[in-house]
């Protein structure tokens, strides 16, 4: 229950060293990579269900000269996650068949969990995540739930132990904003209206 640890193996003297740790304690299910072209992150599930991304960055303050990994992403995903694959990104468009430079060097991150359920996670650039925060915001304040569940609560992060590091919520919630797909035409524009992103901008992001 130590959480996620980095190691490096030294060939020369014919050992493994430990180089890095997450703060967080936990019952790790599953650990695998997020990659996103130069930037490799460490994302790792537990038994509450949680998944993680934490990254090695030994130049930052809060890294503590590289002793402690750095958490990028914490997210409730709602099920045991016990297995995790990666997969490479399309790279053409499979209707037009024009090339997508935009998802050069990454990878799709797929996982099954304990319910038999899978799913993916993939990385995508900064203003895709910008228009899509802004609608995922939009849809948890402006669309009724299931059950009157609030879905920022209920994705949010929990862990038993003491937990003195502040969530890091850089993440879009698929379940949540793939049901503006669900609404009508005339609400689909109101939305995008009022996040300032047209709808076929909106629609273009989720066929991405």
């Amino acid at each position: 229950q130590q959480g996620v640890s980095l190691l490096r193996f030294q060939p020369a003297r014919n050992c493994i060293s430990l180089i890095s740790r997450s703060r967080r304690a936990g019952e790790v299910a599953a650990v695998g990579l997020m990659i996103d072209g130069p930037h490799v992150g460490m994302l790792s599930t537990d038994m509450e269900k949680n998944l993680f991304v934490s990254v090695y960055r030994p130049d930052t303050k809060e890294s503590n000269g590289g002793k402690h990994l750095i958490r990028q992403c914490d997210f409730n995903i709602g099920k045991v996650v016990l297995t995790l694959l990666n997969t490479r990104t399309r790279h053409s468009d499979p209707y037009s068949r024009q090339s997508l430079i935009e998802n050069e060097g990454k990878m799709i991150t797929w996982y099954g969990s304990l319910d038999g359920s899978i799913g993916k996670i993939s990385p995508i650039g900064e203003k895709m995540y910008k228009r899509l925060q802004l609608l995922q915001t939009l849809m948890q304040t402006h669309t009724p739930h299931y059950a009157g569940l609030n879905p920022k609560e209920y994705r949010s992060a929990t862990n038993i132990y003491r937990d003195l590091v502040n969530p890091a919520k850089n993440i879009i919630d698929g379940d949540l904003i793939k049901r503006y797909t669900y609404l009508s035409i005339t609400e689909q524009i109101d939305m995008s209206r009022k996040i300032g992103i047209s709808r076929d901008e909106i629609l273009n992001d989720f066929r991405d």
